[in-house]
Parts: C-alpha cells; structure tokens; sequence
C-alpha cells in the first residue's frame, strides 16, 4: 500500500510538524510506502520520503505577520503524486496543501483519510472572538472535512465535539494513541548548568517552563496574566522561581517590550538543546484550551516535569495515565485557580518530585512507534 500525505507544515515549530516528521521516519523504519508532500519557503529535514515544492508565492497569516502562508504549484503537486502512484490519501491540515491534496483525491478517485490536529475553529475564536466568525469556521471545516472517508483524532474528547461541531459522524472518526519519543524527552538529559548560561535569570531559582507558539491561540496572554498575578501575590513569601518560554509566534515583538516580572522568553529552542531545557526545568505550565492532544505536555512529562494544564481540550487527557497523579487540572479562564495551581507546585517540594517521578512513568508506554502502527493500520482498514 502507498499513502501519500499532504500538509502545510513541515518546518514549523510544532508539534503538528514533529508528529509528520515522526510518522515519515517511522515508515522509513519500517519500510513502509508513506510519503509526505509539502510546499514551502523554509527548509526541511533531507529524507527520501520528505519531499518540499517550492511555492508558487507566500502571503502573511492573520494575526500572525511573522509566519507566511504559502501557496503551492497544484500542478506540481498533482505530478509529484502521480509519480508515487497513491492507493490513499492523508491530509493534515486545512491550508493550501491540504486543499490541493483533497482535490487530487477527488480527481483520482482516492480513499481520504485525515488528521484533526488542531481546533481551528477555537484557534480563530482566540484571535478574534466574535461568535458569528466561529459558526463560519465551524461550517468551512465542515466543508473541508466531509468528503474523507476517516478522521483521526488526537485525543477522545475531540470525538464528540467534531461531531458536534463541524459535523462529521463519528462512526467515521478514530483516536490515535498519544506517542512522543520517549528515548529523547527524558529526565537524563537534565544540565545541572544550564540556567547559569542565562544571566537574567535568578540562580536558584525553580523554572516554570513554557513550550509553544507565543499567541493567543496558546493561551499566552492569560498565561501572562496569571503569572503577573502570582508575582504581585506571592513573589517575596514563597521560593523564587523563574518563568521560561520557549518558541515563536506573533506575541515576540510584545515580549521584547514588556514581560511580567521573572519572565524570560528564549525563542526558538530544537533538537538536543530542546531535550536539556525539558528536563533541566522544575515544572511544566500549559493553559491552551485549542490543543487537540498537546505534544508539548507529553515530552514535558516524559522529560519528568509535573504539569498545570486546563480542563478544556485535549492535554487534560495526558495527566495521570499510568494511574497516579502527574499534574494539575485547572479551570480555564479561573485566574485564581491558575496562581493556586501554581503557588502549589512551586511551594509543595514533595508532592512536586512525586508527581515528576509519575509523569516520566506514565509515558514510558507511549511509544511513538506505538502511534505510527495505529496510523498505518488505519489507511491499511477498508
């Protein structure tokens, strides 16, 4: 069997991008005929199943002027297909390539198997929160999506709700088991020395540690403000600790200018660097309520971090899967229940290694190797 996969995002910092990376070295491993086409300004990991179609032209994404949405050849796409002979398709996100690659199923008459990644409904509602522009969201995914024959989730609790909202049955939607790559998020590579390398930061201090986009997609201004509060309430009563923000996105320029106190954004963090700050911080702090899984919050608990997340999406189902407790679930939106949550974990050292200790060991099952047998099986079904 040949799938071909398309997406829009390959180079990003994701974790939409990691999970593809993932399923095409996966099938590499395996021997497997998984090829994942995109169309893109950025460069791309150089693997034989990886193949980037420079794009037509770019444009800036809303609320997002740093990011650019890239616009592909269809013709081109069309042709590198061809050339791999598809029995399936797979489309990961509702952009350009994803619309290019619906097509071509359409125009070959090609099974449509698909990913729901990320609630761009809620996405758009966080940038701009006005209900009637998220009906219409709601409808155009409803649109996108119809034709596919399957659906993947990330998370359980998305089954309903992309049932309810867009409308897609869900006799057709299946939920992948959650994987990360556990020999690489794992509490060895903590570095003892690592925050001396920081010199704005406190020596001593604990880090809370953020990993994600710096938007509003991501909950970030709310993150901002629960922290300020915390600082204002609690900073000279309890242990110094250090807030830490890992990524990029469109709040970067607004970082620069103003940042809560003990707040330090670092941008863009990859490859072994990534796996040392995961596991050289103290706790992990992630309040998206977009997130249909949250990868980021299964390599913080593999990295051996107890977790704050909120009870809206899909992370909340990541905490205590090895049967123990491995975070904190707090209210969305509830200001207060975020600074407790986090005076909590800040102040409570016990319960703080016990649920660290819990969180590395409630992932050791979760293999991604795990996640790609699934997501084969899937396209090899029907």
């Amino acid at each position: 069997m040949r799938v071909v996969l398309f997406t829009d995002t390959l180079a990003d910092l994701n974790g939409v991008s990691r999970f593809i990376q993932d399923m095409a070295r996966c099938a590499r491993q395996a021997g497997d005929s998984l090829h994942v086409l995109t169309s893109t300004h950025k460069s791309i990991e150089v693997a034989e199943n990886l193949i980037n179609l420079p794009p037509r032209a770019t444009l800036p994404i809303p609320y997002y002027p740093q990011m650019r949405l890239c616009l592909p050849s269809r013709r081109a796409l069309f042709e590198a297909a061809d050339a791999l002979k598809p029995d399936r398709i797979h489309i990961s996100t509702p952009g350009p390539v994803g619309l290019a690659g619906r097509a071509y199923a359409k125009a070959r008459g090609l099974p449509i198997v698909g990913t729901h990644h990320t609630d761009f409904s809620a996405f758009v509602y966080k940038n701009c929160p006005l209900r009637p522009l998220r009906r219409l969201s709601d409808r155009l995914m409803g649109r996108f999506y119809r034709p596919f024959d399957r659906l993947i989730t990330r998370s359980e609790v998305y089954r309903t709700i992309i049932d309810r909202e867009i409308g897609f049955s869900s006799e057709r939607i299946f939920t992948l088991p959650a994987g990360t790559r556990t020999s690489h998020f794992h509490p060895r590579h903590r570095d003892c020395t690592l925050w001396d390398r920081y010199p704005a930061m406190r020596k001593g201090a604990l880090k809370a540690l953020f990993v994600g986009r710096m938007g509003a997609d991501k909950n970030l201004p709310f993150l901002l403000e629960a922290w300020e509060a915390y600082q204002r309430e609690y900073a000279r009563k309890d242990r110094p600790v250090d807030l830490v923000l890992i990524g990029e996105g469109p709040m970067d320029r607004q970082l620069k200018r103003h940042t809560p106190p003990h707040t330090h954004p670092l941008g863009p963090v990859t490859g072994k660097a990534l796996f040392s700050h995961y596991a050289s911080a103290d706790l992990f702090i992630f309040p998206s309520v977009t997130d249909t899984l949250g990868q980021v919050v299964m390599e913080a608990q593999a990295s051996g971090l107890p977790v704050i997340v909120s009870d809206q999406g899909g992370p909340q189902t990541l905490l205590g899967c090895g049967g123990q407790p491995t975070g904190l679930i707090a209210p969305a939106e509830d200001l207060d229940a975020w600074v407790e949550a986090i005076r909590t974990l800040v102040n409570d050292t016990p319960l703080r290694k016990r649920l660290a200790a819990a969180a590395h060991e409630s992932m050791q099952p979760f293999l991604i190797e795990r996640s790609y047998a699934a997501f084969w099986k899937l396209h090899q079904q029907g």
